[in-house]
């Protein structure tokens, strides 16, 4: 985001999503339903009488939250900054170690556990994979690359209410 300027983020958690990936990693595969999804939005929007926009959160360029939140934006953008923060570190942590190494611990967070995961999990998880397709593309030094960014993206940005 440009200093002082502002993004806006629909309702719609579908456009919310595609902006994210094409941000992130424009190679992360996307969801099956994700192209029905997206065709039937505008369908939707278009045959509308009237369509009323409610601000449920407002996240300021410094960090600051506010607003009722029933979305729980506030939990879920926590989540993310915190597994990139732990992704990026732990990655990090194997420069200058053998690639196996390296590929071994992505395979390993990538790997789903037995049970239900939390939303950290499940985002320390997507971002493994997320480094092990950017490792088998472009290679190791590309991942590490990956993983400084995810750092010094959720470090610029200490989300508080």
């Amino acid at each position: 985001m440009p200093l002082g300027g502002s993004l806006f983020f629909p309702v719609a958690g579908t456009y919310t999503e595609a902006a994210w990936r094409l941000r992130r990693n424009a190679n992360a595969p996307m969801r099956p339903e994700f192209y029905t999804e997206t065709q039937n939005l505008p369908a939707v929007y278009d045959s509308a009488k009237s369509i009323t926009f409610g601000l449920d959160g407002v996240l300021f360029a410094d960090g600051k939250f506010v607003g009722p939140d029933t979305g729980h934006s506030f939990e879920k953008y926590s989540d993310e900054l915190a597994a990139e923060l732990t992704s990026g570190k732990a990655v990090l942590s194997f420069r200058g170690q053998s690639v196996a190494d390296l590929e071994e611990h992505l395979a390993w967070v990538a790997s789903p556990p037995q049970g239900p995961l939390s939303r950290y999990d499940s985002q320390l998880q997507g971002l493994a994979a997320a480094l092990q397709g950017r490792m088998k593309q472009k290679g190791p030094d590309a991942a590490l690359g990956a993983a400084q960014s995810f750092q010094e993206q959720a470090s610029s940005l200490p989300i508080r209410r």
